[in-house]
């Protein structure tokens, strides 16, 4: 087609079918075969619609049934034959523009429908979320964990020194003992320099070597555990990789497919697993964290110190301040939750401040063995 009013079209008698170029202009079609033109008078053509949604165009011929010819339709094609006074063909504009009215209503239905859909999603995001974390027992939750242990700490990673971990795991005995499920947490540490520790599903916690080196107290050590702990005991990590798992987890869980559901997690685990943890998680973390470290006579007070400290080093090295974004970039710890860890030690009772004793593990000794 072009400005002129040419458009590609077709022409069907009783033995064939044949492709026409088509001019509309004035009053008249004209019909262009490949040696021949066929000119017709508008007012001498009934105008039909037909094709898949009435996609096309047709002309028949009133004193010739055996001729007609149609075109696809398009909004050159109703500009052009606007000119006509053809009553059928008013009828047939007017029928189009309200189809097209009709099509407008319905994808603004669905896309409002759409809308509304993803609004009571994210309305209902938490409750759903929660709904499928209860819904896997810790027995599937372990069974992820030691799926994902594998991925994130591969076995070249772990420090085996048995003397390092003998007296790590005196430094946690007293922090573990306040949790009813020690018997299901397995600590690691990574012989990564990074300065990060994670949790994982299932009660599996590692610490890297580059954290341990980096702190510089036992206290300090024990407070970065007891939240890593609190994000295990609360399914954070759990819950997050449920939340990464977006719309479609959501959707199978409303329809009741929790088998469906636990099936994609548990395949999908290692992507859909984030580091980040939300900020109402981080919270909730130093809560429950703090209340355990003070149940079992620990300074809660490590862990701010730790981040205040790291926080001092921004202005250090190059590679100091490398480590430090690495870190707050998946343990943001932002003033607020320092403000409220520090209003939390002063609000305790003196006998509870009282019973908080000063770690009489050696963690200078313990940094120079793990060193070595």
């Amino acid at each position: 087609m072009n400005s002129t009013g040419q458009f590609d079209g077709v022409f069907i008698t009783k033995q064939k079918r044949s492709a026409v170029c088509i001019k509309i202009q004035a009053q008249l079609i004209e019909v262009h075969f490949d040696n021949e033109v066929k000119t017709f008078e508008i007012s001498k053509l009934d105008i039909s619609l037909g094709g898949n949604k009435n996609n096309l165009m047709y002309f028949n011929l009133k004193n010739d049934q055996d001729q007609s010819f149609y075109l696809h339709i398009s909004t050159a094609l109703f500009r052009h034959l606007g000119q006509f006074s053809n009553k059928k063909y008013k009828n047939i504009l007017q029928a189009r523009k309200a189809d097209f009215r009709r099509s407008v209503v319905s994808v603004g239905t669905v896309l409002i429908g759409i809308l509304v859909l993803f609004g009571l999603l994210s309305a209902l995001k938490k409750p759903i979320v929660d709904k499928i974390a209860n819904s896997i027992s810790l027995d599937v939750e372990h069974a992820l964990g030691e799926q994902l242990i594998k991925v994130y700490l591969p076995p070249n990673k772990v420090i085996n020194n048995k003397e390092i971990n003998e007296q790590f795991k005196l430094l946690l005995i007293p922090l573990l003992n306040t949790y009813e499920i020690k018997k299901d947490i397995q600590v690691y540490i990574s012989s990564d320099s990074d300065l990060n520790a994670f949790a994982l599903p299932g009660g599996y916690i590692v610490f890297n070597s580059g954290l341990l080196l980096a702190s510089e107290s036992a206290e300090e050590v024990l407070g970065v555990a007891a939240h890593e702990l609190a994000h295990v005991t609360e399914r954070h990590v759990l819950r997050g990789i449920i939340q990464s798992g977006g719309l479609f987890l959501m959707v199978q869980t409303l329809l009741g497919d929790m088998t469906g559901v636990i099936a994609i997690i548990m395949e999908n685990s290692s992507q859909l697993l984030s580091l980040s943890f939300s900020r109402d998680h981080e919270m909730r973390a130093d809560e429950v964290g703090f209340t355990h470290l003070v149940e079992a006579g620990i300074d809660p007070r490590g862990l701010t110190q730790f981040f205040e400290r790291l926080k001092q080093k921004e202005s250090g090295t190059q590679k100091k301040y490398q480590d430090y974004l690495q870190f707050i970039s998946t343990h943001p710890m932002t003033q607020d939750r320092i403000d409220k860890n520090k209003l939390r030690y002063e609000e305790l009772s003196y006998d509870i401040k009282n019973n908080i004793l000063k770690q009489q593990f050696n963690y200078k000794d313990f940094k120079t063995l793990l060193k070595q």
